[in-house]
């Protein structure tokens, strides 16, 4: 990961995944690349969905930088990883 290249010695469990959102949006917008399965037609990987639905609610282009992903966006109104939570908890896209 990022952080450990960047020398962060401490983090938190909100920065682990936001990183693994900025890690994993080029691949599944771009490529279509999925995490895992997708089972009746259903993407099953919660870090997938995640990407999908931030994607869709904040109009990130696939090639967004980190630094357009991680700071408050205002037409959200949510931090990244304050979404992902949301999409891991209604377990939809």
């Amino acid at each position: 990961m990022n952080l450990i290249a960047e020398n962060i010695t401490e983090t938190t469990f909100d920065e682990i995944i936001n990183e693994m959102i900025v890690n994993a949006w080029y691949s599944v917008l771009e490529f279509h690349i999925h995490l895992s399965g997708i089972v009746v037609g259903e993407v099953k990987d919660g870090l997938e969905r995640a990407v999908l639905k931030l994607s869709n609610i904040s109009d990130l282009p696939a090639n967004a930088s980190k630094v357009e992903m991680l700071p408050l966006n205002m037409e959200m109104g949510l931090r990244f990883v304050e979404s992902v939570y949301l999409v891991i908890l209604m377990k939809r896209v």
